[in-house]
């Protein structure tokens, strides 16, 4: 969505002090890399995609990513108790692994379970989040069958900054961000953060393991980037991102440590673009006063490009490789490793009212075999207000190391190396309209999902047997009403398991966002209401999850241009809630924060 004019008309309206978030909006049309993997304005993709900006997310004062995405628009997330603890993010009604997460474009999910460890994911440091609904297999490979959420880190300018906050449950954080440029043309960006809180109980009477002690979480994360422009072309830099956190819970302690790292050497012309991308990542956890540890060792490579023909078409393309390694797992797997050869083309056209998309792309999987995804889109603007747009296209999601080869244990021996991957084939049609005093789209959209995996009741293992269908309508803006800035979405969705006739499992069929900003001198006020619906927790849809609404009150005022004290009520209505059967969601609580900028 273009926010560029709505956000002209707010910064005339604003402050010095207040200024920063309409003044970034209004300077330039906003430019996303998400969607195709290179640079474009946000008006000319298909795809809905959101932005949310570092200045919104310390406005709003939120704890974690997952804090960050649950307000987004058809994005659903259910948590197994506090800081920390195992989080899923249900996009469009898909599996909670059928998310591609990544972490300035490198993946960062378990080859093992399959998930990102999303509660783990910093925060600090982090600049951007963009989040593109719909499947974007085509252009990314396995995973994005839901969608695809980029954390990007990425040196953007000048900036030091300090940050001390307190709260509910003894939460503390301590944090040094710094950017500088070095000399004419190279830069440097440090980020060091350490949070920790004594937390609350993770589980209730509901849970077969409920022990009503406090479960805490104890957190540091570092970055570093490195980056230089030799010439005005050419570009280099080495970024990586480290989290270490130990995650209590009834049943134990965990400890959880991811690593990203990559070298991007970038060249740009007008007409001609290409990245080479060299990257390494790791995701290890491990349960503490046991043996048990599941460690992915992730390397990858990929070589993308662009070629601007002429001002109506760019042409894309590109190829990347990428090696999962488990064999530093203690579990024994019957396969320790395995790789991915991708290539894919894209075609984005634009001319007068018209604008066009198409993907191809083609994987070898050293498992199993080739696969091919495709995706078109078309839209047409029927006046500079109004554009009709469809999109349809298939996606996948490779088995698990735990689907494939999980060894034999007393639980039973469900693995199966004969797993094929899970498909689905998705379609949309939306209305975009865009009047000077904000955005909205109206889009329906139906995912098919097939070959879904799951044990079969006749032979105990793993099946490609299970078949999904997602039908949704989805509603979303952003508009000004005088000095309050609105962004809203409705999502209404029917999920049925096509086997059972069940609805899927946590998916409220009907869900609410709602969060206004009012900015006023030296003071900025943002208020945020979800409601989510009923839900069943179990796929027998035998255990019932109640609707809740929440609200979070977050204020934050210039005591100088450069020192902000911020707070914030999280639950300001304590609500008592589940998001998953037998763990419990936190109580009211406060936060105050000392904010120094540079």
């Amino acid at each position: 969505m273009n926010r560029t004019m709505l956000a002209m008309t707010l910064a005339s309206q604003l402050p010095h002090a207040s200024l920063s978030y309409a003044q970034e909006q209004a300077s330039d049309e906003t430019v996303v890399v998400t969607a195709s993997r290179f640079e474009q304005s946000i008006n000319s993709t298909l795809a809905p995609v959101v932005v949310v900006t570092k200045d919104e997310i310390q406005s709003t004062q939120a704890k974690s990513i997952e804090e960050v995405l649950r307000r987004l628009p058809g994005i659903q997330v259910s948590s197994n108790g506090g800081y920390g603890q195992l989080a899923s993010i249900y996009t469009r009604g898909t599996e909670s692994d059928h998310t591609l997460i990544l972490v300035n474009g490198v993946r960062v999910s378990s080859a093992t379970a399959g998930l990102t460890a999303i509660a783990s994911l910093p925060l600090n440091g982090v600049e951007r989040i963009e989040y593109v609904r719909g499947p974007r297999t085509a252009v990314y490979g396995s995973d994005a069958i839901g969608g695809v959420i980029n954390i990007i880190t990425s040196y953007t300018g000048d900036e030091t900054e300090l940050w001390v906050e307190g709260g509910s449950d003894n939460y503390q954080k301590y944090a040094v961000n710094t950017a500088n440029q070095i000399g004419e043309n190279g830069w440097v960006k440090a980020s060091v953060n350490r949070e920790k809180t004594d937390g609350f109980s993770a589980t209730n009477e509901n849970s077969s393991s409920f022990d009503p002690d406090k479960d805490g979480y104890d957190h540091t994360d570092l970055l570093l980037e490195l980056g230089v422009n030799p010439t005005d072309e050419l570009s280099f830099k080495w970024n990586t991102n480290y989290t270490e956190g130990d995650i209590e819970f009834d049943s134990g302690e965990q400890e959880q440590k991811l690593l990203s790292s990559s070298i991007v050497g970038a060249y740009k012309t007008d007409s001609l673009s290409s990245e080479l991308i060299l990257a390494a990542s790791r995701d290890q956890s491990s349960y503490l006063g046991s043996s048990g540890n599941y460690e992915t060792n992730r390397v990858s490579a990929a070589w993308q490009n662009g070629y601007q023909v002429n001002s109506e078409l760019l042409i894309l393309g590109g190829v990347d490789w990428v090696n999962d390694d488990v064999s530093e797992s203690t579990t024994k797997y019957t396969e320790t490793s395995r790789s991915n050869l991708g290539v894919y083309t894209s075609g984005l056209y634009s001319k007068d009212k018209v604008q066009a998309e198409m993907s191809l792309r083609v994987d070898d999987n050293e498992q199993y075999g080739d696969y091919i995804t495709w995706q078109v889109g078309s839209g047409y603007k029927f006046t500079p207000i109004y554009r009709l747009s469809v999109m349809t296209g298939t996606a996948f999601k490779a088995p698990t190391f735990n689907d494939l080869y999980y060894p034999a244990s007393k639980w039973g021996d469900s693995a199966n190396p004969d797993l094929t991957p899970e498909e689905s084939l998705n379609y949309e049609i939306a209305l975009d309209v865009t009047p000077s005093i904000g955005d909205f789209r109206v889009a329906f959209y139906q995912n098919e999902v097939s070959d879904l995996i799951s044990i079969s009741g006749s032979t105990d293992k793993n099946e490609n047997i299970a078949k999904a269908e997602i039908k949704g309508l989805e509603l979303v803006g952003e508009f000004a009403t005088g000095a309050l800035f609105h962004s809203a979405s409705i999502d209404v969705m029917d999920t049925e398991n096509k086997d059972t006739g069940k609805e899927l499992a946590r998916r409220a069929k009907y869900s609410a966002k709602w969060n206004v900003s009012y900015m006023y001198n030296d003071w900025n006020f943002d208020l945020s209401y979800l409601y989510r619906g009923e839900s069943y927790d179990d796929a027998d849809n035998k255990i019932k999850l109640d609707a809740y609404s929440l609200v979070d009150f977050s204020a934050h005022y210039y005591i100088t241009d450069n020192l902000i004290v911020r707070g914030k009520i999280a639950n300001l209505f304590d609500e008592n809630y589940e998001t998953s059967y037998g763990y419990n969601t936190q109580e009211r609580s406060y936060f105050v924060a000392l904010n120094y900028k540079l």
